[in-house]
């Protein structure tokens, strides 16, 4: 019996520079209490996330466990998407108070709002 991988695939991962700097200038953007994102839509291959947080939201032991806990959010809602699109997530502080319930909650409420879940 092979073990199930539970990390994010290389290739659900945004990781182009260029890529990534176009979706912050021509993107469709939302904020939300949690986060804000910007994404854009494309035609095929898979959806893709990165996450940004800057230093001013702390060590980077919260840092990191914060990118991980959207991460974990995203990947479980890989069945769910609807089309193709990348997408940038800006954490905010508030991340930080909320446990995981309410994190996944919000993500699915945003992206439930611009029809990509």
């Amino acid at each position: 019996m092979a073990l199930q991988s539970y990390r994010l695939r290389r290739e659900n991962r945004l990781g182009e520079r260029k890529r990534i700097k176009e979706i912050l200038e021509t993107g469709t953007r939302y904020n939300s209490n949690l986060f804000s994102f910007s994404f854009s839509l494309k035609e095929s291959s898979p959806v893709r996330l990165t996450v940004i947080s800057p230093k001013r939201l702390g060590i980077a032991v919260f840092r990191n466990k914060l990118r991980r806990r959207i991460r974990e959010v995203f990947r479980l809602s890989l069945p769910d998407y609807i089309g193709f699109f990348d997408i940038i997530i800006f954490p905010r502080k508030e991340v930080f108070n909320c446990n995981f319930k309410e994190l996944t909650s919000e993500y699915k409420q945003c992206l439930h709002s611009f029809n990509l879940l």
